[in-house]
């Protein structure tokens, strides 16, 4: 879903947002989140009331993550990184399930004016 070069650079500013005093997050710890969060945009997450929740949820959430990095609490940080991450990916799943549902309900309305013309 996210190209190579995409989480290349995720990775890059997860590790310049949580600078280099010796932290012990790992680069994945960082990225996934921020990764997740662009596909929740990328999937229309913002168009979904639900979706738009949680997207906001999880962006609060990586920066709080971001800012507890920087304060040297890795433990913290990690742990909303993790919430950040879990709200991102329901961000997901629910813009793709509306979207599934728009297109199951076209399907129907097409078939009921089919049927209506016969």
């Amino acid at each position: 879903m996210v190209s190579k070069i995409g989480i290349a650079c995720v990775a890059l500013v997860a590790l310049a947002s949580v600078g280099c005093g010796g932290s012990s997050l790992s680069v994945d710890t960082v990225a996934q989140p921020q990764a997740e969060i662009r596909a929740a945009e990328e999937a229309g997450a913002g168009q979904v009331p639900q979706a738009a929740l949680h997207l906001k949820m999880a962006k609060d959430q990586l920066q709080q993550g971001d800012s507890l990095a920087r304060k040297g609490d890795d433990d913290r940080a990690s742990r909303a990184y993790a919430r950040s991450k879990a709200d991102a990916e329901l961000s997901v799943l629910l813009a793709r399930h509306a979207a599934i549902r728009a297109k199951a309900q076209q399907a129907v309305d097409k078939a009921n004016a089919l049927s209506k013309g016969e």
